[in-house]
């Protein structure tokens, strides 16, 4: 029953704490949605009041202490003066001169009762009738002392002869005089306590405002422009603290804003014209896919106006069936890993009569939103273009098989002619020519003078033909004989055909200069051919100079290896340079310089399919110069 009751009492007084805490949750809710001056007021005023009633406090436990000092040192000297009076009494066992001393306690109408004990502990005088049974004599010493008991001072002091303790006085005295000093002092405290009060209320309520009225009005300045939406305001600086600083800082906060509102005003004018203005059909599609924004050039692709557009149709209502499933695939994956979805790809759109129109799509997330902003291209004609082309590949790779094979056919005629030539036309030159010969050698007596010149001329003619049989096949070999490219020495090359000039001009003096030849990667029989050809027609065009002279040289540039051959012979009008590399074009008549006009054409081919260029530069009876190039390779050395 006893732990019953127990609890019952822990619940009642859990269920009071928690009544009380609540509603200390309550007041702080209720004082944090007052506004700031009444705030302030509120932290002024408690802090000012808990401050005076702790002064208070202290001032009446500081005041009751000597109120009940300065009692005990009243009644103790009291005491000490009856004491001193009444040893002789006690001596002489005179209890009515006692009771006399202890009359003079009158005076202090606080002491209610004494008494004066003899040595042995008994009542030997008294003051005032009372009941001394109330008394505990049991706790009163011998020596000086006092205690509070029952709202009574009782203060003993002892009485000695000498150094004798003969007796001891006891004086019981109220404390209604303490009790009433102390009141008033309490009353007093408590107007003080009220009056610094109403004075703190008092400056409190004008002296919040040195903050509160700036916040006020920097809150009034803040809503003000949250409804307008009028950046351009400011708030007005009243100080230079904190507040001040808080101002200073809204203000520059403020023109930021206003700054970067007239910024994105910018850009979006900027944006919505080039939107508008950009040449293609433009839409900007919300997180639903619905268009929340088109162009006029979507309005003319779709053939819906504006107003049936924004906010009511879907892109998924334009595209072709078949494509929609991929579009909504890379719609969701757009959202969920966009850097993986494609930005670009085509798809089939319908437009409001029914046709479908072939569009290259560009679309992208924009930044820090769910919208996607989408560039649709009308590539319909591009794509029958496309078609068209296609049609046209296929026919030209029908034609480039068909001339292939014509081109092959024609190889194959070539090779048969080049036989045909190597074989068949020059058996009836060897015929000629014998005949020729034994006509000379049988015939030779019988023959005038006129018919050996006519000997001589076939013979010689002859011999041409022979000469030109066999640079028609040269040519047509170089044309189809593969290129074994390796690392070749041009000086050995030139130095191999200088020799074999020297020998077959025994009797030409020419003066030759060679430059330093390179390493080059070319086919070394096809280039030997090139320097014979070039340096045999520097030969022969400079023997009509009594100092032939002939320079060979290269140098590098862009790239290339530039060679040349240089001279000083007839040379040529350069209005005929065009055809000097043809095959059977000729310059000068076979009187003055023989050749079958065969030999450039040959070099010009061999310097093509090396990849090189060719070119001459003369001027008529002050020489030419001749110029090939070969491209650089990396295997060649240094």
């Amino acid at each position: 029953m006893i732990n019953v009751i127990s609890n019952l009492k822990q619940i009642n007084l859990g269920k009071k704490q928690d009544n009380l805490l609540s509603k200390l949750l309550i007041l702080r809710s209720r004082v944090r949605k007052q506004p700031i001056k009444v705030k302030l007021m509120l932290i002024i005023m408690l802090t000012s009041l808990i401050c005076l009633l702790l002064t208070g406090v202290t001032v009446i436990i500081y005041e009751r202490y000597h109120i009940k000092r300065d009692l005990v040192k009243d009644v103790s000297a009291l005491a000490m003066l009856i004491a001193d009076r009444s040893t002789a009494a006690l001596t002489f066992q005179d209890p009515r001169l006692a009771e006399e001393n202890l009359s003079a306690l009158h005076v202090k109408p606080a002491i209610e009762a004494a008494c004066i004990l003899n040595e042995k502990g008994e009542v030997f005088a008294r003051y005032n009738s009372m009941d001394l049974g109330k008394l505990n004599f049991s706790t009163v010493g011998k020596s000086h002392g006092y205690r509070f008991a029952d709202e009574h001072l009782l203060l003993y002091e002892p009485i000695s002869l000498g150094d004798r303790p003969i007796g001891t006085i006891l004086i019981y005295a109220n404390l209604r005089e303490f009790y009433n000093q102390r009141f008033y002092f309490m009353l007093l405290v408590a107007a003080i306590i009220l009056f610094s009060s109403l004075i703190a209320f008092y400056l409190s309520s004008r002296l919040q405002r040195v903050v509160s009225r700036p916040l006020q009005q920097l809150t009034r300045t803040t809503q003000l422009i949250a409804v307008k939406k009028d950046y351009t305001l400011r708030a007005v600086k009243h100080s230079a603290d904190e507040i001040g600083i808080l101002v200073d800082a809204f203000n520059d906060m403020l023109v930021m804003i206003e700054n970067q509102n007239m910024s994105l005003k910018d850009s979006a004018e900027l944006y919505r014209t080039l939107f508008e203005n950009t040449g293609t059909a433009a839409v900007l599609i919300e997180e639903n896919t619905i268009i929340s924004l088109a162009n006029a050039e979507f309005e003319k692709l779709s053939q819906y106006s504006k107003q049936e557009i924004e906010g009511k149709k879907s892109w998924s209502e334009f595209v072709v069936k078949e494509d929609l499933e991929r579009m909504q695939a890379q719609h969701q994956l757009r959202r969920e890993k966009n850097e993986t979805a494609q930005k670009q790809y085509e798809f089939r759109f319908i437009a409001r009569d029914g046709t479908i129109r072939d569009i290259l799509l560009t679309i992208d997330v924009i930044p820090g939103t769910k919208k996607s902003i989408a560039s649709l291209l009308d590539i319909t004609e591009r794509k029958l273009v496309e078609m068209e082309i296609k049609a046209l590949n296929a026919e030209l790779e029908d034609r480039v098989v068909r001339r292939t094979t014509q081109l092959e056919a024609a190889n194959k005629e070539l090779e048969a002619f080049s036989y045909s030539v190597s074989h068949d036309l020059r058996a009836p030159l060897r015929h000629a020519s014998g005949y020729v010969d034994l006509l000379v050698k049988r015939c030779q007596s019988d023959l005038s003078d006129k018919g050996k010149h006519y000997l001589d001329a076939i013979a010689d003619s002859v011999r041409q033909m022979g000469v030109l049989i066999d640079d028609l096949l040269q040519f047509s070999r170089t044309g189809r004989t593969e290129l074994r490219k390796k690392d070749t020495n041009m000086n050995e090359i030139l130095a191999e055909i200088m020799a074999a000039l020297r020998h077959d001009n025994p009797d030409r003096a020419i003066e030759w200069t060679v430059g330093e030849m390179l390493h080059v990667f070319c086919d070394e029989a096809m280039l030997k051919l090139v320097w014979v050809n070039l340096l045999s027609n520097a030969v022969k065009f400079t023997r009509t100079r009594k100092n032939a002279k002939i320079e060979i040289g290269v140098h590098k540039e862009n790239g290339e290896h530039v060679f040349f051959v240089r001279d000083n012979g007839v040379g040529f009008d350069m209005q005929y340079a065009h055809k000097l590399f043809g095959v059977f074009q000729r310059l000068h008549s076979m009187e003055e310089f023989e050749g079958t006009g065969i030999g450039l054409a040959n070099v010009r081919r061999i310097v093509l399919r090396h990849d090189g260029r060719i070119w001459a530069e003369s001027e008529l009876d002050k020489g030419t110069t001749f110029y090939f190039t070969l491209p650089l390779h990396k295997e060649v050395k240094t």
